[in-house]
């Protein structure tokens, strides 16, 4: 979400240090998640490659439906 805020440009900012400006300071909250993110994501494929779990795996989710009741 933040990556896809940040793309659409509605929060124009030409000096991310200014903390006066509200789109500067929303800029900087979402750069701040996406390298959080980027961080978070670096350190569970490490997990999972260090676990030697396969790059891609077909899981299959059963999704299970409770029948109404007459």
């Amino acid at each position: 979400m933040a990556k896809a805020l940040l793309k659409t440009g509605k929060a124009p900012c030409d000096d991310i240090t200014d903390t006066e400006d509200q789109s500067c300071i929303l800029q900087s909250i979402l750069r701040e998640i996406i390298n959080n993110q980027n961080m978070q994501i670096q350190q569970m494929q490490g997990v999972l490659d260090s676990l030697e779990y396969p790059e891609f795996n077909d899981c299959v989710v059963e999704i299970k439906t409770i029948d109404s009741v007459s």
